[in-house]
């Protein structure tokens, strides 16, 4: 697996958004996206709480799948980016991200903190 996505809409017309090159008829797995590595989610007392973990994201993505749409970010490592799947509530926060691109504001690559206040997935970008 690459270690950097680019996204573009499907060739053969869905409307959705899946990696440049590709089309809908070659799809993730969903197992596929589960052997990715994980992204640390911090657990947060209050809005307050500065404990997150900063990850560097190069940039975020969604792959097709017939399970819906899997949300990846390309996150730095000691050996370059690696991509990372996100829970599936990061969803809407990728397409927005993506939106954003195709519009030619793009804000990766970013300082990201990834958390969850009282059940509810937040993103924090510095």
């Amino acid at each position: 697996m690459s270690d950097a996505i680019e996204l573009g809409y499907d060739p053969n017309g869905s409307g959705k958004l899946i990696p440049k090159g590709k089309s809908s008829k070659k799809m993730l797995t969903r197992a596929e996206w589960e052997a990715l590595p994980t992204v640390a989610i911090t657990n947060m007392v209050n809005r307050h709480d500065r404990d997150a973990k900063t990850y560097q994201v190069w940039k975020v993505g969604i792959y097709d799948s017939p399970d819906g749409p899997l949300p990846i970010a390309s996150i730095e490592s000691a050996t370059g980016p690696i991509e990372h799947r996100l829970p599936v509530e990061f969803v809407p926060w990728v397409e927005h991200c993506i939106g954003m691109a195709m519009m030619g504001a793009n804000a990766f690559p970013a300082q990201v903190e990834f958390a969850k206040l009282n059940g509810e997935y937040h993103v924090r970008m510095k």
